[in-house]
């Protein structure tokens, strides 16, 4: 059997059909249908290395330690593609996120192929952009063909369309494959395609785009905009949602007619979500410095050719994800003393958690440059940040000392002292507090820098 997860950066759970009807689409309800959804899953951190890592082990960042850590990611803590290997399938990473390509111990295991696009050689990276700029531009949308926002979405998307169809191919040439992904359309740079969102202005480009420092001062108090600008980045968002929307259907599409979905379990989630200016602190349009809801409400589709589709409300998390994998291929048994150590369960039985959690740990501030030129508030960097969730209550700990709790269920509700008490003792004795110091390679670092996770 195949195992293919594909990780979709920065979709919110709110920004699918099958979910809400904020954005429309029906490739992914299409795909809903015929899966099971899982109605409350929360991320285990607000960003991609720890979120991941979470995925691939199915533990909480303070036991992987892909957060903080000088290490990075635990060599104590089996990952389920070294358990898949073991089992018998070829393994493959495709398209891995930047914070994963450098010396923090993803690489090593348990991949018989690991590509990340981004260090290609240039004429081959070049021959795929042009592909993609005939068939999104020549071929669906000549009259843009030539227009700066075309050519600057194929510039950020087109690696999206080559891995769905390297996924197919991997997977037709391979039995008992597993294949991991990360598809980066939704992340920011918003840069959908000119028929998918409506022109906007000036201002919101440079936001999304983190021109000028327009990230930093829009997100932290420096940079008065209007709020037609939140609702702009929104659509900018929202237009790259529907741009997904449609290659994943055509992705789906393609394993039907080859058979393959017949030898295939495909799962669709999320490693965190985006902020569009709910919470009432910093930061405004992001995913950093907080536990927010929208951060950590994510998707979960589970596509099994042998399991009936329906809806699944039980409290979940991404530490679920490793052991419903090793589960749903068949080969939990193989590994029986490992899954029942991880921090999850399998989502294919009964077992239920009472209380999930997620956590942040402080990052490095923007530049100096940044500091030196604005005043913004910075300290948001410096926290650390967790959260415990039950099924009524989310509450929020930080570092600072400052708590904020939310009724899940009513947003008039008020969550009782003695819940958040009982929460944050589960939280300290669960999680603890002190993880160590994130280090990586200065080229994954620049990565990093260029979409936004450090100044």
């Amino acid at each position: 059997m195949n195992v293919i997860v594909i990780v979709v950066d920065t979709l919110r759970r709110d920004a699918i059909s099958p979910y809400s009807d904020r954005i429309d689409t029906p490739n992914l309800s299409r795909i809903a249908e015929r899966s099971i959804t899982f109605d409350d899953v929360t991320a285990t951190s607000c960003w991609t290395m720890p979120t991941h890592a979470s995925l691939l082990t199915g533990e909480y960042a303070s036991t992987h330690k892909a957060t903080r850590s000088d290490e990075g990611l635990s060599l104590s803590v089996p990952t389920v593609s070294e358990l898949l290997r073991e089992s018998g399938h070829r393994t493959y990473c495709l398209n891995p996120p930047h914070p994963l390509n450098g010396r923090v111990g993803f690489r090593e295991r348990g991949w018989d192929r690991w590509h990340n696009t981004y260090t290609d050689p240039k004429y081959e990276q070049f021959a795929r952009l042009l592909k993609v700029w005939a068939q999104e531009g020549l071929a669906a949308r000549p009259r843009h063909a030539f227009s700066p926002t075309l050519l600057r979405a194929v510039r950020t998307n087109y690696r999206t369309r080559w891995v769905l169809d390297e996924i197919v191919d991997v997977v037709n040439e391979s039995d008992d494959s597993f294949v991991f992904t990360n598809l980066f359309a939704v992340h920011r740079d918003y840069e959908p395609f000119p028929t998918n969102v409506p022109d906007v202005s000036e201002e919101a480009l440079k936001v999304s785009r983190r021109e000028d420092d327009y990230q930093h001062r829009f997100n932290y108090g420096d940079l008065d905009l209007p709020d037609s600008v939140v609702d702009e980045l929104w659509k900018l968002y929202a237009g790259g949602v529907e741009w997904l929307d449609e290659k994943l259907g055509a992705f789906f599409d393609r394993m039907d007619r080859a058979g393959l979905l017949d030898e295939s379990i495909v799962v669709v989630t999320a490693n965190h979500g985006e902020l569009f200016d709910e919470p009432s602190e910093p930061p405004r349009v992001a995913h950093f410095n907080s536990l927010h809801p929208m951060l950590i409400d994510v998707p979960l589709l589970l596509y099994h050719p042998d399991l009936e589709a329906g809806r699944d409300d039980r409290l979940a998390s991404h530490v679920d994800v490793a052991p419903t994998i090793l589960d749903a291929a068949g080969v939990a048994d193989d590994h029986r003393e490992t899954v029942n150590a991880m921090a999850g369960h399998s989502l294919l039985g009964s077992d239920e958690h009472d209380t999930v959690f997620a956590e942040h740990s402080a990052m490095d501030p923007p530049s100096s440059e940044t500091t030196n030129r604005y005043d913004l508030d910075f300290s948001p960097y410096e926290r650390t940040y967790k959260a415990a969730r039950t099924d009524e209550y989310t509450v929020r700990f930080r570092s600072d000392g400052t708590t904020i709790a939310h009724d899940r269920k009513d947003p008039d509700g008020t969550v009782p002292d003695d819940e958040i008490e009982r929460l944050r003792t589960l939280v300290n004795d669960r999680l603890g507090w002190e993880i160590g110091q994130l280090e990586v390679s200065d080229a994954v670092r620049e990565q990093m820098e260029r979409v936004g996770y450090l100044g």
